[in-house]
């Protein structure tokens, strides 16, 4: 009914369902070098999970995570790496998830935490076929000096219901954010908005970006582009309210748009690729609910980096948020299981 704390010196590792460390009532810290978790082995705090590998965490079907949503953040990753493969999974079940890396590489594995995850990676973020998932919760994964890409359906999703002045329902810091093989940024709420900041290109390949009300793409380069190939971005999936996709350009004077290799900001009405502005996925229209922005010193796009992690210091849950989850314990398996329904439907 206590706390469980194991250090290894150099390296841990655990095999076979038999092979966990946990605390059945309590706080579980586990730290090493290396740590190597294999399929059906894990490590569990029932209060929180707090897991240190200055080196590699290698998770090969294995699971971290915690159950208490009286934790604010209920489940701790810290690694100088973060390999995860073959149904690899953390979690905070009814909390929040943190993560902090050198580097993240998941494939056909799943982060997710009830109250929201945040990512800090900052060689750079690779996801193929998998997911990470809020809930409830915000999503920012901040990669500043690596790419965040995401392929073969895999997605970054969040049901957050945004309070005024909370941090948007998912939020991407990187490089160069790349989108591929039917992958998405997926805000499903009627008030969550998506924000992403590239210093780079934002490129979207038969994947999409949807949010339920507005989008925020900011892009710091003097040659960035935003290029949909296939792709689409759409606001208002979720309401009649008029929403919007906003397009910052801090460094180009104009240009920066293409749709399948044609430099234009018109999407076609008959096409899946584009612009899309309404909860009947009609095309955008320049000036109305597609607004691009062009970087110059009066401009006040040049404010949005501060502002955007002025938002990213808030933890995205509030006590309705919590009073929700109070009286009803098993909404969020349900409401991933309709954002799953949901996802890729551009039709």
């Amino acid at each position: 009914s206590g706390d469980v704390v194991v250090t290894a010196g150099n390296n841990l590792t655990l095999t076979g369902a038999s092979a966990s460390i946990s605390a059945a009532q309590g706080n579980t810290t586990v730290s090493a070098n290396t740590i190597s978790l294999g399929s059906g082995s894990g490590i569990y705090g029932y209060s929180s999970a707090s897991v240190t590998a200055t080196g590699t965490l290698n998770m090969n079907g294995g699971y971290i995570g915690s159950y208490s949503y009286n934790t604010a953040i209920g489940t701790t990753v810290n690694a100088g790496s973060l390999v995860m493969n073959s149904g690899a999974s953390i979690s905070g079940q009814y909390n929040h998830t943190s993560v902090n890396a050198g580097s993240v590489s998941m494939n056909n594995s799943n982060i997710s935490g009830y109250y929201g995850v945040s990512m800090v990676a900052l060689g750079g973020v690779t996801m193929d076929n998998s997911q990470i998932d809020g809930y409830r919760g915000a999503v920012s994964v901040v990669s500043p000096g690596g790419d965040v890409t995401l392929r073969n359906n895999s997605r970054i999703i969040s049901n957050y219901i945004a309070q005024p002045g909370a941090p948007d329902a998912i939020s991407v810091v990187a490089l160069n954010l790349n989108l591929s093989g039917y992958s998405y940024l997926q805000s499903s709420d009627a008030t969550s908005n998506i924000n992403v900041l590239v210093e780079g290109d934002i490129t979207v390949s038969n994947s999409g970006i949807r949010s339920g009300n507005d989008i925020f793409l900011t892009l710091n380069g003097g040659d960035s582009q935003v290029n949909l190939d296939g792709g689409y971005i759409w606001s208002d999936t979720a309401n009649a309210i008029a929403s919007t996709t906003t397009i910052n350009f801090l460094a180009r004077s104009s240009g920066g748009v293409t749709i399948d290799g044609v430099d234009t900001t018109t999407t076609s009405g008959g096409g899946s690729s584009g612009f899309f502005g309404s909860i009947n996925h009609d095309p955008a229209i320049l000036t109305q609910d597609l607004i691009i922005n062009y970087g110059s010193p009066n401009n006040p796009a040049t404010q949005l980096i501060d502002q955007f992690f002025d938002k990213l210091s808030d933890s995205g849950t509030t006590d309705d948020d919590k009073k929700v989850k109070d009286d009803d314990g098993n909404q969020g398996d349900n409401e991933n299981a309709n954002q799953d329904q949901a996802v890729g439907q551009c039709v």
